[in-house]
């Protein structure tokens, strides 16, 4: 018969027993299991690696194709940028533009108005001689009504000037000098008037034929090119006949580089034609002319004559 004391250590021996078998059973488990994730893991670690260079070929194909795409686009940015540039350096460079219709007519009409400097060589406003000023207003004496007989004050002199030279325009207070050929005016100190001493005025006249005009668009400076022939005055209603190079030869009546007579003969027949019977006569001595350059200004809405060069 077993004792209870036996009984007892039995029982304790199977519970431990199975206790043990218990325990390494969980750990080969745990044996089993970490090494099969160690197996997983390292497949998975395997495959990353075979995938990598995918990834990176693609990740480097995105990089080219994008900076490809981003150069192109930079390319065409800068590109534009400098066509604008030169756009606007070749608008700065064309500053000189060719005058209107409506600007050559005035300003041709205006150029008739200094026929009263002449005989006049090239000159400034700013040292505009003082006999060709004087006689200049004399000519226009009943548009601006000064009359030199009873004498023109410096202050009304200098102001007519200006309309015509602009404001920065010179005029000397002293005698002129007189001439055979040009009115005389004489310098009153005291009252500070000119007076026309003599009655005389230069005859000679001039017709102008337009070449060329240009204006600068930022300074607003005008260079109208014109070819002047010369001729003296002939009564109202009667045509004039012979022209010439110089006011001198004209005024000799020497050397007329057109002479219509001789040259239209019995042809010159009807009065209306006259004007392109000059022109046509005036075009075949054209090459053998040489230019006069007007320089005027505008400003303040108006034109003004700042030189003559011949």
């Amino acid at each position: 018969m077993i004792s209870h004391h036996s009984y007892e250590i039995k029982i304790f021996k199977k519970t431990t027993t199975n206790i043990a078998f218990f325990f390494c059973e969980l750990f080969i488990k745990k044996l089993h299991h970490s090494c099969y994730n160690k197996i997983e893991d390292d497949k998975m670690i395997e495959q990353k690696k075979k995938k990598w260079p995918i990834v990176l070929v693609i990740l480097l194909l995105i990089v080219g194709i994008g900076g490809f795409f981003g150069y192109q686009y930079f390319q065409k940015k800068e590109q534009e940028k400098e066509e604008e540039r030169k756009r606007q350096e070749q608008e700065e460079e064309v500053v000189e533009v060719a005058l209107t219709e409506p600007q050559q007519e005035y300003l041709m009409s205006k150029i008739a108005l200094y026929d009263g400097m002449l005989p006049y060589s090239s000159f400034e406003a700013k040292t505009l001689p003082l006999n060709s000023a004087l006689q200049f207003i004399d000519s226009i004496k009943d548009k601006e009504y000064v009359d030199f007989k009873r004498g023109v004050s410096v202050s009304k002199i200098k102001q007519i000037l200006k309309v015509y030279f602009g404001p920065d325009v010179v005029f000397k207070e002293e005698q002129s000098t007189c001439t055979d050929i040009n009115a005389c005016f004489v310098y009153d100190e005291e009252n500070k008037r000119f007076q026309k001493e003599t009655v005389a005025t230069y005859p000679v006249k001039s017709k102008n034929f337009y070449l060329e005009g240009t204006q600068n668009k930022n300074t607003k400076e005008i260079k109208i090119k014109v070819y002047q022939l010369y001729y003296l005055p002939v009564p109202e209603g009667e045509y004039v006949f012979y022209y010439f190079k110089t006011p001198e030869e004209a005024l000799q009546n020497i050397n007329p580089v057109i002479d219509m007579p001789a040259l239209y003969k019995n042809t010159f027949t009807n009065v209306a034609d006259y004007p392109n019977y000059v022109r046509t006569a005036y075009q075949n001595i054209q090459a053998t002319l040489t230019p006069i350059t007007y320089h005027f200004k505008y400003q303040s809405s108006q034109y003004y004559l700042e030189s003559v060069v011949k």
